[in-house]
C-alpha cells in the first residue's frame, strides 16, 4: 500500500537517524552516488511496508530477494551468508509478534522443491544461483576495495599524526616558554599601571576641585564685567549721535561758503 507524502517525509527523517547508526536496512545506500533524494530510503520504505502488512494480516513474512548488501544479510567475517540480519528479525518480531524469513531466489526455489513439492528444474535453479554468486562476488570485491581504501586512509592518518605530533609538541613547548617569559613582564606592567593610577587619581581629583573653585571665583567677576560693558555701551551711544550732527553742519557751512565765493567773483566781473 503506497504511503502518503507526509508518511514518506517521516520515514526519511527516521532514516537519516537510522543510517547514521548503521541500523538496517538500507544504510549502505547513503553513499551510493546513483541514488538521490527519497531513493536513498527505498529499502527502508519497503521494510516498513512489510512490517505494516504483517501487522494488518497477522501473518509471518517470507521475503525473497536478490539483494546482496550487508545492510540486509548477516555475513560474519570469513563466513558465508547466513540469513537476515538479527536486527531485522528483532524489529519485525517486536512490531508484529510474527516471524520473519528471508531467502535468496535460488535458495527459495530449492526449498520449494524440497518442502512444497514443486517441480522447478534444477538447471534453472543452478542458473539463478550462478547469477547470485556473481553478484555476491562483485559486491565482495567492492567491499574489499572499500575496506582497503579505508585502511590506507587510516594508515596515512597515522603516519601524518606521527609527523605532526612532534611539531605540535614543540610548538606547545615554545608557547609555554613564551608564556613563562611574558607573564612576569605583563604582571609587572599591570602593577606599574595600578601604581600610576594611584598617583594620578588624587592629582586629577585635586585638579577638578581647583577647576571648580576657579569657576566659582571667575563667574561673579565675569558677570560684573559684562554689566560694566553694557553700561559703557549705553553711556557712549548719546555722544556718538551728537558727534554726527556737527559733521552735518560743517558740511553745510562749506557749501554756503563756496556759494558766497562764486557770487563775489561774479560781482567783480560785472564791475
Amino acid at each position: 500500500k503506497p504511503y502518503s507524502s507526509e508518511k514518506l517525509e517521516e520515514i526519511c527523517k527516521d532514516g537519516l537517524l537510522r543510517y547514521s547508526q548503521e541500523l538496517p536496512p538500507g544504510f549502505e545506500d547513503k553513499d551510493n552516488p546513483e541514488k538521490k533524494g527519497i531513493k536513498i530510503y527505498g529499502d527502508l520504505i519497503l521494510w516498513f511496508q512489510i512490517i505494516d502488512m504483517a501487522k494488518e494480516k497477522k501473518l509471518p513474512v517470507i521475503l525473497v530477494t536478490n539483494e546482496t548488501k550487508k545492510d540486509w544479510w548477516w555475513k560474519p567475517p570469513s563466513s558465508k551468508q547466513i540469513g537476515p540480519r538479527p536486527e531485522l528479525i528483532s524489529e519485525f518480531n517486536r512490531n508484529t509478534k510474527e516471524i520473519f524469513y528471508m531467502y535468496a531466489l535460488d535458495k527459495f526455489l530449492m526449498y520449494s522443491n524440497k518442502y512444497l513439492k514443486t517441480s522447478i528444474k534444477k538447471e534453472y535453479i543452478e542458473e539463478v544461483e550462478e547469477h547470485r554468486t556473481e553478484e555476491e562476488s562483485k559486491a565482495q570485491e567492492i567491499e574489499d576495495l572499500r575496506q582497503s581504501a579505508f585502511s590506507h586512509y587510516l594508515e596515512q592518518q597515522e603516519n601524518m599524526k606521527k609527523l605532526i605530533s612532534p611539531a605540535i609538541a614543540d610548538y606547545l613547548m615554545q608557547q609555554e616558554n613564551m608564556k613563562k617569559l611574558i607573564s612576569p613582564a605583563f604582571a609587572d606592567y599591570l602593577v606599574q599601571q595600578e601604581n600610576m593610577k594611584k598617583l594620578i587619581s588624587p592629582a586629577f581629583a585635586d585638579y577638578l576641585v581647583q577647576q571648580e573653585n576657579m569657576k566659582k571665583l571667575i563667574s561673579p567677576a565675569l558677570t560684573c564685567y559684562t554689566k560694566q560693558q553694557e553700561s559703557i555701551k549705553k553711556s557712549l551711544l548719546p555722544d556718538m549721535s551728537e558727534t554726527a550732527k556737527p559733521k552735518k553742519t560743517l558740511r553745510s557751512l562749506k557749501s554756503s561758503r563756496k556759494l558766497d565765493e562764486k557770487a563775489g567773483e561774479k560781482n567783480s566781473k560785472n564791475d
